[in-house]
This record gives C-alpha cells, sequence and structure tokens, in this order.
C-alpha cells in the first residue's frame, strides 16, 4: 500500500514533498509522527480518517493533522491530490494554510493550520444558546468569504465548489478561513462543466437538466455563498425547514430551480437582505460577481445598486422569497400554495418568461427552470446589460465589493473570537 500512495509525490506541482514540513519560512524534514510531534486530541473524523492536534517538538507550533487511511478510492486520492495542489499554491489570511504533508506506513499524513471551530458548528451553539448571530459578526464573515473566494478566483482562477458553512472556519485569533480544496478547480476560458460540490449547495444553473451541461462560471460560488449566509443568518439550512429535515434532495432541489426561496427570519439590515437576493438570483446572469470587471454580455457582473423589489422570473410576481413571511411557522407555505393556486409545480402549462425554459419532474408537472449561464451567447453583443435588465424587468446587482453591506463592515475592526467565548460562557454552553 506505501508504494501506491508514494506516487502522490510525484504529481506534477508535489514533486519532492513528501517528509517536508513548512512553518516560519523554515523548511523541516519529518521522520515519524510519534516522533517529531506530540499528538493531542481527535478534532473530528470522517469515512478514510480523523484530524487531531498535533504539536511540533522542534518549534511548539500548534498544527492540525489529517491521518488518512490506506483504503481511499481514486477519486479521493484524485480529490487530496487537488486539495495539496491548491493549498500549497494559496498564500491569503481568508485561506487554511498549508505545512506539509508525510507518507508513513501506509498512512498519508497532512498537516495544515489548526482552526477552533467550522461556521457549521458556530451555527449550531448559536442555536443552543437561544442566540442569534450579531449583524457585525455576520458581516465580518460575510466580507472574510467574499474576499477567500476573490482571491481564489483572481489570483488562481479557481473556483471552490464546495461552499459550506462547513467548509469555512473560525481560527482562535478570530481569522475566518476557507478549507477543503479538493473539490476546487482551475477554470478553462472562465468556464466549468462537471456538476461537483454539495448537492444541499449547488446552484439552479448546475441542477437544471436543461443548463447543466452548458456549464457555469464563477457564479456558481456566489450562489453557494449566498446560501451559506442566509443559513448562518436563519440558523438552518434555507431550502428545508427544521420540521422537514427529512424532506428528500429532490424537494430541495425543485425549490431551488424554481426560485422558491426563503426570507431572512431575523431583524438585520435591508443591506443585508439585498445582499442574500443578489447571491440567491436563480438565473445566473443577474448574479454578481465578486469585484467589478470588463466582462461580455454574457457574464454579466456589476451596474448601480437597487433594493426594488424584483420580479421572478419564473412566477412573474416578486421574488417568491418575499412571499415566506418571517413568521410563518412552514416557510414554504408559498411553495405550497402555488401549487393549490394551480402555479409552477401544479401540472398547468404557461409559457416561459423571458429566460426560462420548462422541463418536467418525476410526476410529470411542469417545472420552470432558469437560463443558463452561458446562455446570452446567443444574444447580439451588440445589446448593452442595461438594456437587456430593462427589456427583463431585472435589476444590475453590484459586485459584491462593492454592494453596501461588504462597504458597510469591510473596515470594522472586530474579532469574532470574543464573541464566541462570550456565547460559550452561557450556561450548558460547555464544548
Amino acid at each position: 500500500m506505501l508504494r501506491n500512495y508514494r506516487a502522490i509525490g510525484d504529481e506534477e506541482g508535489l514533486k519532492g514533498e513528501i517528509g517536508k514540513l513548512y512553518i516560519d519560512g523554515n523548511v523541516f524534514t519529518i521522520t515519524t509522527l510519534e516522533k517529531d510531534f506530540e499528538i493531542g486530541a481527535e478534532l473530528g473524523h470522517g469515512t478514510f480518517g480523523c484530524v487531531k492536534t498535533a504539536v511540533h517538538r522542534a518549534t511548539n507550533t500548534t498544527l492540525a493533522v489529517k491521518l488518512l487511511r490506506d483504503t481511499m478510492r481514486a477519486d479521493e486520492k484524485e480529490k487530496l491530490i487537488k486539495e495539496l495542489t491548491l493549498s500549497r499554491k494559496f498564500d491569503s489570511p481568508y485561506t487554511v494554510r498549508y505545512h506539509g504533508i508525510n507518507v508513513f506506513d501506509g498512512q498519508i499524513q497532512l498537516f495544515v493550520e489548526k482552526m477552533r471551530m467550522s461556521l457549521d458548528s458556530m451555527i449550531k451553539y448559536t442555536k443552543r444558546a437561544k442566540q442569534r448571530v450579531p449583524e457585525a459578526v455576520l458581516g465580518h464573515i460575510t466580507c472574510c468569504l467574499i474576499k477567500g473566494l476573490d482571491y481564489m478566483w483572481h489570483t488562481h482562477r479557481a473556483m471552490h465548489r464546495d461552499i459550506k458553512p462547513s467548509n469555512a472556519l473560525i481560527g482562535f485569533d478570530g481569522s475566518i478561513k476557507l478549507c477543503d480544496f479538493g473539490l476546487a478547480n482551475i477554470a478553462v476560458d472562465s468556464i466549468l462543466i462537471s456538476n461537483v460540490g454539495s448537492e444541499l449547495y449547488l446552484s439552479p444553473e448546475q441542477l437544471d437538466p436543461t443548463t447543466c451541461q452548458q456549464g457555469y462560471d464563477v457564479r456558481r460560488d456566489v450562489w453557494s455563498l449566498g446560501v451559506t449566509l442566509l443559513e448562518i443568518a436563519n440558523l438552518e439550512y434555507p431550502f428545508r425547514s427544521e420540521a422537514e429535515k427529512y424532506a428528500s434532495a429532490f424537494t430541495v432541489m425543485n425549490r431551488v430551480t424554481r426560485g422558491l426561496i426563503p426570507r431572512v427570519k431575523y431583524e438585520y439590515s435591508p443591506s443585508f437582505q439585498d445582499l442574500i437576493s443578489s447571491c440567491l438570483e436563480t438565473d445566473a446572469r443577474w448574479r454578481p460577481y465578486f469585484r467589478v470587471c470588463a466582462q461580455p454580455l454574457k457574464r454579466l457582473g456589476s451596474g448601480s445598486s437597487s433594493t426594488a423589489s424584483r420580479q421572478n422570473s419564473v412566477t412573474g410576481r416578486p421574488d417568491a422569497h418575499r412571499l415566506a413571511s418571517i413568521g410563518d411557522e412552514n416557510p414554504f407555505a408559498a411553495d405550497m400554495r402555488e401549487s393549490r393556486d394551480g402555479g409552477v409545480g401544479s401540472g398547468s402549462q404557461r409559457s416561459p418568461a423571458a429566460g426560462v425554459s420548462n422541463h418536467a419532474d418525476t410526476r410529470g408537472n411542469a417545472v420552470a427552470s432558469p437560463a443558463s449561464a452561458t446562455s446570452l451567447a446567443t444574444q447580439s453583443p451588440h445589446v448593452s446589460a442595461e438594456e437587456l435588465a430593462k427589456r427583463e424587468g431585472k435589476t444590475i446587482h453590484p459586485a459584491l465589493m462593492e454592494h453596501e453591506f461588504f462597504k458597510q463592515y469591510d473596515k470594522v475592526e472586530l474579532n469574532v473570537a470574543n464573541w464566541i467565548d462570550s456565547l460559550l460562557r452561557l450556561p450548558d454552553m460547555a464544548m
């Protein structure tokens, strides 16, 4: 088995990496885990191994080590190699730092920066404490995630493709960093085709069978970011209420492609709600990029800000998330009302709105689906973004780094660790 894993060190970009540890600009040779490190408590575990605390004896540096067993499939090995290759390239305060890799006795040992907890854990602790995430904390998290994704895209042309609360970590110093780059990939001509990622966070253009083969661009990560931020704000996954935790993946995907997006449940600012609305545009053409940049028509992304009520491209009515009231016990009451009233999903035939195509779900019902992110390629190159927006009654959102909410919290000095500390000091909140 050890012979198979030594091939990892032969991959392009990883040659000569096995047995090296990088700390503060210095390179150390790893002999064995037990000799060079003091192994501490387990931080987490999964199908192929676990993560533990590892203190480097020579420098007294505390790291996290992923211990992966030798039962990995070929696709899992490929994912690991991709994570290693990209992690070595990243040098940002918003991505978890890579420190080295070793292979010993059939076990892969991957050393990374040790962090305190994931955003997923933060959500669980907040909910358990019967609290909600303060907007200042949410603003800081938003800015860090946007900066991390922007760094990946504009520096390395890499899409993360698996943004969710469990793949963003909070450091002991309060830093917020992206992790788990196993599904990240470098885009060719800004477009990717393969539909990978956690299914609950996939974008509409990836889920719609009429558009999924046409590819997607970095705004796929913008959608997942929007779902993640809404989950933090609402303290639950937005497309499936707590009472529906056993609802099928098909039910969730159907809601995503139909644009049935719940509102922010708590009293957050209009600017945050507008940012969420812009990230969760069902039609990817109208979803913003991370920053303002020159884009061809099929990659719209910047423009003037507007919080005016937008029409849903599927129903022709105001966005569905505006229909699900904050006080609804079931935020998808609007979903069920549409079916009762003969709307989308009831089986009634209706003409698709501009940029929308129809297909049948597994029950034979007509389900409207958004145009793909690349469908504007067939439009006249002489049509301006503003003219197209006017034709379709849409709003051109500002780039995320130009958004009012981002600008409001980008320069705010805030240590999320202090809020985590205060949260965990509440009664019955010991970790």
